[in-house]
Order: structure tokens, then C-alpha cells, then sequence
């Protein structure tokens, strides 16, 4: 049996090729490179079952990030809680500030938040104040436009560099 075509498949060989990670500089490509060199001296990811070892790492890797992206989401929506029982409390009894025991100080107060309610107004506005070369679109969204474009043969925009770069997609355990 043939294996499906991938969506990109008919024009990607064409675009220059991008490495993993090849946008990451500075400290953090430091830290990776420094990993990197790590997980080399590991005798599993140097054998003739290399590739099947990497996999399974990352496949255990993602896992665990999966896990700690769950507690940290539910860490999240307990913090936004008692946040707002905390300001409640605190605004409630006209206090902006109290010391736990230890000395560290908590604090509330209240500052501006723009909150765009008519975003063509809002853009006429940034255009009248000379803002319009710092009106962008998000990555994700010139990303997803350049990606419709090129499957519909049509020219990529003006201004961006299209690369191919490598992903990698974890099936289900199911």
C-alpha cells in the first residue's frame, strides 16, 4: 500500500531547507548545543537502534512536557481564582497592600488596560498617528496566508522567505 501524499509534498522539496531549531540563537542555542553534546555521549542514541532510541526519547519527552503542561494549566486557572478572591478581599477592606509572615509584601493596584472594542477604527487611528509601519500581522497568520498560497500555485508575499522546516508529528497511543 502507497503512503498518503503529505500536504506540502508537490513544492517543499524545492524551498531551501531550514534545520530544527535553526531560528533558536544566542543562550538558548547555547543550551541546546550544550544538551546536544550530552545526549551524544549516550551509548543508546549511538548505536544501530539510534533512530528508534531518539524517537522513543521524544515520544517519553513529550509526554512528560504534556503532563506538566496539564498541572501547569490547572495551576493557572487556581492562581487566576484566588487572584481574584484575593483582590476582592483586598478592595473589599480598602487595603492595597499586607506583609506575610516572612516580610514579603503583597500588593494590589489598579492600572490602565486598552482593550481594542473596533479593531478598522482602531487602524485608521494607528494609520493617522504614523503607526502603520508598526502594524504587523502575527507570524501564525502571514504563515497560514503563505501556506494557502502556495498550495493554490498562487506567489508568496512580498517580503517573506519561505524555507522548509522540519516538524515532527507524534501519533496516539491509541
Amino acid at each position: 500500500m502507497a503512503r498518503p501524499k503529505l500536504k506540502y509534498e508537490d513544492f517543499v522539496g524545492a524551498l531551501p531547507k531550514m534545520l530544527y531549531g535553526d531560528s533558536i540563537e544566542g543562550a538558548q542555542r547555547e543550551k541546546i548545543n550544550a544538551v546536544k553534546d550530552q545526549f551524544r555521549l549516550v551509548p543508546e542514541f549511538n548505536n544501530d537502534h539510534a533512530m528508534l532510541n531518539t524517537a522513543q526519547a521524544y515520544a517519553d519527552m513529550r509526554a512528560a512536557k504534556d503532563e506538566l503542561k496539564k498541572a501547569l494549566s490547572e495551576l493557572e486557572v487556581k492562581l487566576v481564582a484566588i487572584t481574584e478572591l484575593m483582590v476582592d478581599k483586598f478592595e473589599a477592606n480598602e487595603h492595597r497592600r499586607i506583609y506575610l509572615d516572612g516580610g514579603r509584601l503583597v500588593s494590589t493596584y489598579r492600572e490602565p488596560y486598552a482593550k481594542i472594542i473596533n479593531k478598522e477604527e482602531h487602524r485608521l487611528w494607528c494609520i493617522k498617528q504614523g503607526l502603520e509601519r508598526s502594524m504587523t500581522l502575527p507570524w501564525s497568520t502571514t504563515n497560514s496566508l503563505m501556506k494557502k498560497m502556495l498550495i493554490a500555485g498562487d506567489p508568496t508575499p512580498d517580503g517573506v522567505e519561505i524555507w522548509a522546516q522540519p516538524k515532527v508529528r507524534l501519533g496516539s497511543e491509541d
